[in-house]
């Protein structure tokens, strides 16, 4: 994506794939979902990728919908962990911007 001029790459999460049916789907829903939330692109994306990834862990598009609560908790734990650990990687800059810059976990759970 192009963000602030820059071309930037939005990892997802690393999960065990078991069937891509909805993928798309899911990604380009949830991408509406946070232009509903007035959530900017890079935000967008970063959440898009996770329901993505979620969803490939189940059988079937119709039961491979992630709860919000799902995504968010999986944003926070990777914050938590770039807190705990100081982890200075490019992923986990991302997720803990997410967190720190929105009240995003408070204004959903």
């Amino acid at each position: 994506a192009r963000i602030d001029g820059k071309l930037k790459i939005i990892p997802s999460i690393k999960v065990k794939a078991i069937d891509s049916t909805g993928a798309g789907d899911l990604f380009h829903g949830a991408f509406v979902y946070c232009l509903t939330q007035k959530f900017n692109l890079e935000k967008s994306l970063i959440f898009s990728n996770i329901v993505g990834a979620l969803s490939v862990t189940k059988i079937g598009g119709r039961f491979s919908v992630p709860a919000l609560d799902e995504v968010l908790k999986i944003i926070n734990d990777i914050a938590t962990v770039r807190k705990k650990t100081r982890e200075t990687s490019h992923i986990f800059k991302i997720y803990f911007n997410f967190v720190a810059s929105d009240d995003v976990l408070t204004r959903h759970i």
